[in-house]
């Protein structure tokens, strides 16, 4: 799912373990507040935010071998590394 995806790439940006309840996630050992919201902010940044108006109505395509990131607001594309 688009959660767990979430959830494990934010465990491997940060460098650490943890579990997730529904709506709650763990961390183990100490992770300052800011470091995580950095990790947040540049996650929407690359995989939700239009990269031409910044609008957040975006969806995954895919052509051929290449993902990208299409913006349903402007129609501007970008390819994203999943």
């Amino acid at each position: 799912s688009a959660a767990s995806d979430v959830y494990k790439r934010q465990l491997n940006e940060l460098g650490t373990s943890g579990s997730r309840e529904q709506f709650r996630i763990m961390l183990k050992g100490k992770v300052p507040p800011k470091r995580i919201k950095e990790k947040i902010v540049s996650y929407v940044k690359a995989f939700i935010l239009c990269g031409e108006c910044k609008a957040p109505d975006t969806r995954f395509v895919r052509e051929d071998r290449t993902t990208l990131l299409k913006c349903q607001a402007c129609g501007a594309t970008r390819p994203v590394r999943l």
